[in-house]
């Protein structure tokens, strides 16, 4: 069976262009805030402040297993279709 390519990005803006002239299922998912782990490890000080002010403004973030789900829903599509792009984001996430 001929999987589709899953990408999972933060700016998707041309990949799913660059991607179509081959031929190739695809899905593009751009996911809105997704709570991880990233920015803790961070050293710049700068952007963990940044995005703890982002924090507390928010109402929830996306969970790992919410990208993870749309990933799969994609995946588990038929041959004969093809979801070209997911976008996810918190029910609340400011604009």
């Amino acid at each position: 069976m001929n999987k589709p390519l899953i990408v999972v990005t933060g700016a998707s803006s041309g990949i799913g262009e660059e991607i179509a002239p081959h031929n190739v299922r695809f899905t593009v998912i751009s996911p809105g805030l997704v709570e991880t782990e990233l920015l803790s490890h961070s050293s710049d000080e700068e952007l963990r402040e940044s995005f703890e002010n982002l924090k507390g403004k928010m109402d929830g973030f996306l969970q790992p297993a919410d990208v993870a789900g749309a990933v799969m829903y994609a995946y588990r599509q038929p041959p004969n279709v093809c979801i070209r792009e997911i976008v996810l984001a918190p029910t609340k996430q400011i604009r």
